[in-house]
């Protein structure tokens, strides 16, 4: 009986480190250096607060989108609180 094999996965994520527009500018320069890979899954973890930018820069690649869930501690991502963040930023 021939097991069924998974495929690999590649995945990146930048936290809170990212403006929406520096989340798109960074997809665009990534979509062609993936866009012929086929052997592994790219995926890009994107913080909930450029989850759209990502969803519309990615819209037909290979780049599968994840969102990263905000935490409820504070101060835990560089000295901010990813939901006040969030609020600061248009959310």
């Amino acid at each position: 009986m021939k097991k069924n094999a998974r495929k690999a996965i590649i995945a990146g994520n930048w936290k809170m480190n990212k403006t929406r527009p520096e989340a798109k500018a960074l997809l665009e320069e990534l979509k062609p250096l993936v866009a012929d890979v086929k052997s592994v899954e790219v995926v890009a973890c994107v913080p909930f607060t450029n989850l759209e930018t990502a969803l519309a820069a990615t819209e037909g690649t290979n780049i599968n989108r994840r969102g990263e869930l905000p935490l409820r501690e504070e101060r835990r991502v560089y000295g901010r609180d990813q939901c006040g963040y969030a609020r600061g930023n248009g959310r």
